[in-house]
């Protein structure tokens, strides 16, 4: 459920739900191929990509909670 603009519980779109799996998803890939990386990481360039990897996974998971807690009910954007 979301707050609607009216205040009152609404319940959320299905595009929204998808969204928020998606980009979830995404980080959580992100972030287990990036550990897991990083702890097999020998030289400074390996150990770059697994740090833009982890950086990537957390730009996903903040995408995916700012998806959950779109209104798609709102009418300003």
């Amino acid at each position: 459920m979301t707050m609607g603009t009216n205040g009152q519980l609404q319940p959320r779109s299905s595009k929204a739900g998808r969204d928020t799996i998606i980009w979830a998803l995404g980080g959580v890939l992100f972030a287990l191929v990036g550990a897991a990386s990083l702890i097999k990481a020998d030289a400074w360039y390996l150990i770059m990509g697994s740090c833009m990897m982890l950086i990537a996974a957390a730009l996903f998971v903040a995408r995916a909670i700012i998806s959950m807690r779109r209104d798609d009910y709102a009418t300003s954007e």
